[in-house]
């Protein structure tokens, strides 16, 4: 596992490629950007309340754009991936990664949480002011099966069941957060793509979903 609490810059700009590389590998082409005509969408609110979005098909791309532009927004971006023409669910197309926005806990009350529900994790950013976490889970495009899916195991975490909608967004990495004092967003855990192994949503479902309805 990479870890990276105090990298520098240099190590974050690698980082949060890696991550994006990572988290969307099922639907990426061999030149590294999405395939079949899917885009990532950007989503960016600056401290005056001016709101931008613009979608990229490579990963790297958008990176560049949110670093040049960071000091000026707080970026977001929808984990699942678009038509490249809006953010709402009929927009939306593959789901590769499962998210989680834990705020108040410290990173050691988030693994003890994730050790009692028999979960590993693929993924961990640090928001700013929290943790996002990350499960990298096998493509699939019925959102409404993960949406249901993320809300009983946000329930079971103590995640925030607000950042588990079919339409989620979440802070990119390598960016700034500035709710309040500015800081960064950074990649402090995150498994090398080759040591990846995707829950299947059947596995997660027999486990969160289907337990939670006998319950």
């Amino acid at each position: 596992m990479s870890t990276a609490g105090k990298a520098g810059n240099m190590d974050q700009t690698n980082l949060a490629k890696d991550f994006f590389h990572a988290m969307y590998h099922p639907v990426m082409d061999d030149k590294g950007r999405l395939s079949d005509g899917q885009h990532l969408r950007l989503y960016q609110r600056s401290r005056d309340g001016d709101q931008r979005v613009t979608f990229f098909q490579d990963p790297d791309t958008m990176l560049e754009y949110c670093w040049n532009t960071r000091s000026r927004a707080d970026c977001y971006f929808t984990l699942a991936t678009t038509n490249g023409k809006g953010g709402a669910t009929d927009d939306l197309i593959e789901r590769t990664v499962l998210g989680f926005d834990f705020d108040g806990l410290s990173m050691g009350d988030i693994i003890i949480r994730f050790n009692r529900a028999h979960l590993f994790y693929h993924a961990v950013v640090s928001s700013g002011h929290g943790f996002h976490v990350y499960l990298a889970i096998e493509p699939t495009r019925d959102h409404k099966r993960v949406e249901r899916l993320q809300k009983a195991m946000a329930a079971v975490l103590g995640a925030d069941p607000n950042a588990a909608n079919t339409t989620q967004l979440l802070r990119v990495p390598g960016t700034l957060n500035h709710k309040g004092d500015r800081v960064g967003v950074h990649v402090v855990q995150l498994y090398p793509l080759e040591s990846i192994r995707r829950y299947s949503l059947d596995r997660l479902e027999r486990r969160f979903v289907l337990c939670d309805q006998r319950n």
